[in-house]
């Protein structure tokens, strides 16, 4: 007994070491990529390093003499162990490691090199400690709050540190900086995936402050939660039922059995996607195997994660307009799949003919996969139909009937919340502004990257009120009837989303009078919808423009009902009813 209390005292000291060793980990690690360090600078930092290499691999030995079967404790942990591992030959042969460095990145000077060695092996010691913590995810289970308050918490947490690590030095070019609104602006806006920018994001900020927006799309596209579950889960032994459930609400998942391979199905479409993506815009910007260009590598990955999560920032001061048609489209295809949503694009892989299943073919797809993707295809082509007829696109009046199609349709689509922009928005004539405030308050779909009130939301209510004048009092739709809280659910979200643009547009023309009503509407609209178009708005406000738009981008990312309902304490149904009245209405 005594032995076992003097082991439970241990493994606590144990984790209070490698919370130490985490934060003085975190702590170098912005030192060494964030500031401007000198060669003996960076020579202590390595010194440091090393030591907190001893002491993590201590603590990890330690670990197994305390493992009850120590084979199981090293199967369960294998992931972390053979990081460990890692780290114990980089302290026993560093200049293996750096030559193995040098040799995968030739261009970069022993300076550079240095600091980029030191990030990874930094690098890797945090995420270590980031796997171990997330073992002691059944903590969620005490925290009693409302599931979309820790939805919305992880959002704004992720905006915050994204703020700050945009202020390190190293993230603007030397001699620039930036000014703390504009950076939380910035890193609202990549979480978010807006794509709004008050800064130049190709002139105004260095490689690293790209790198960092980069991050910050990636993980704000996906989302926190689904990121720290899927590690959790495939990494860290797996996750409580009670954390289970929590995800199931946050991914519209019918079951807690489905989550884990949705959030597998989740990150696989992501990554494949993006890769698909980022290698026909490495082509298409001239790039060949023969001679790999970093540039175009760089640039390639940043635009296929960028439009795949719908996010719209690009590393070129005049966005997407100077770019060829190849490119272009790329993008276009990227946005699309983006907005389908995740589990379009899970029920999409059904179709598959080589699919051995007794299912009817017409069968395959879900009544919500059917509806999102007859949306879809409304509103992309019904938008460009109309911008095509409706716009002199008077900006250019050499362009072809051909063009002419081409920048309707990119427009439509980049409208479905991405953000980018192949003409100048503010150059469009006001019946296309129009459109476009309709496509960016609609959005793309549920469970994608995009914003807006989503393509379902939309479709349920007008088929509702179609019904509704028909003298109909239920709803069905490809021979299913539609559940009256979706319903309900469906109207409530337009009606939360029309009190907050309705209220933040009276603000806005308060706060920034020596503005355009209308470009103030179209500006609010895109950041609620997440979709960063602008009508050469955002460079121009005020602080207090900024914070009104950087809470609305977040409001629109969590979703509106999302954001009122983590205000409030949840509260259960009471366990009577009262009588019913009907009241007059209409």
């Amino acid at each position: 007994m005594i032995k076992a209390e003097t082991t439970r005292i241990l493994k606590k000291y144990l984790d209070v070491l490698l919370i130490l060793i985490g934060i003085l980990s975190v702590i170098l690690l912005l030192l060494v990529i964030g500031f401007r360090l000198t060669p003996r600078q960076l020579s202590d930092v390595g010194t440091i390093i090393n030591f907190i290499i001893i002491f993590y691999i201590i603590q990890e030995g330690l670990r197994w003499l305390f493992a009850a079967e120590l084979l199981k404790y090293i199967r369960d942990r294998l992931f972390d162990n053979c990081l460990a591992l890692i780290l114990l030959l980089n302290l026993l042969f560093p200049s293996t490691s750096i030559n193995i460095v040098t040799i995968l990145m030739p261009q970069f000077t022993i300076k550079e090199l240095t600091i980029i060695y030191i990030g990874i092996i930094q690098s890797v010691i945090i995420f270590t400690i980031l796997l171990k913590i997330l073992r002691y995810n059944y903590l969620f289970s005490k925290i009693k709050i409302h599931p979309g308050a820790i939805f919305a918490l992880s959002f704004a947490f992720l905006i915050i540190s994204g703020s700050l690590l945009l202020m390190l030095p190293k993230a603007t070019p030397e001699g620039n900086t930036i000014k703390y609104i504009d950076a939380l602006f910035t890193s609202t806006s990549a979480v978010c995936v807006t794509g709004l920018i008050v800064v130049d994001t190709a002139k105004d900020f260095a490689p690293l402050g790209k790198i960092i927006i980069l991050f910050l799309i990636q993980t704000g596209g996906l989302g926190v939660m689904t990121l720290t579950t899927f590690f959790a889960t495939y990494l860290a032994g797996g996750v409580s039922i009670h954390f289970r459930v929590l995800m199931k609400d946050m991914l519209s998942s019918d079951n807690i059995g489905q989550v884990t391979n949705l959030l597998f199905r989740i990150i696989t479409f992501t990554f494949v996607i993006e890769f698909i993506g980022a290698v026909f815009l490495y082509f298409f910007q001239g790039g060949s195997i023969n001679y790999f260009h970093w540039d175009y590598f760089y640039s390639a990955v940043f635009h296929s994660v960028s439009a795949f999560c719908n996010a719209g920032f690009s590393l070129y001061s005049e966005n997407l307009v100077n770019v060829n048609f190849y490119f272009a489209s790329v993008v276009m295809l990227l946005i699309v799949f983006g907005g389908l949503g995740f589990t379009v694009l899970g029920n999409l892989t059904e179709l598959f003919p080589w699919r051995k299943d007794k299912q009817k073919f017409r069968h395959r797809l879900t009544v919500s996969s059917k509806l999102v993707i007859i949306t879809t295809i409304i509103l992309i082509f019904g938008g460009a139909f109309l911008i095509y007829f409706g716009d002199p696109f008077s900006f250019n009046k050499g362009l072809t009937s051909g063009e002419r199609l081409f920048h309707s349709l990119f427009c439509s689509v980049t409208a479905r919340t991405a953000g980018y922009n192949s003409i100048p928005i503010e150059k469009l004539a006001i019946p296309s502004a129009l459109v476009l405030i309709v496509l960016m308050w609609i959005g793309a779909s549920p469970g994608s990257t995009g914003g807006g009130i989503k393509t379902t939301t939309i479709s349920i209510t007008l088929i509702s009120l179609y019904k509704s004048i028909r003298g109909k009092d239920r709803v069905e739709i490809f021979k299913r009837r539609i559940a009256t809280l979706s319903i309900q659910k469906a109207f409530l979200v337009i009606l939360a989303s029309i009190v907050v643009l309705g209220i933040g547009s009276i603000i806005f023309m308060f706060i920034e009078p020596d503005k355009d009503a209308i470009n103030l509407i179209f500006e609010l609209t895109s950041a609620f919808g997440t979709v960063g178009l602008s009508r050469d708005v955002t460079p121009h406000l005020g602080d207090g423009g900024k914070l009104l738009i950087i809470i609305t981008m977040y409001i629109g990312r969590i979703g509106v009902l999302t954001f009122f309902s983590s205000l409030v304490k949840p509260k259960y149904e009471a366990r009577y009813s009262l009588p019913t009245e009907g009241l007059m209405v209409g």
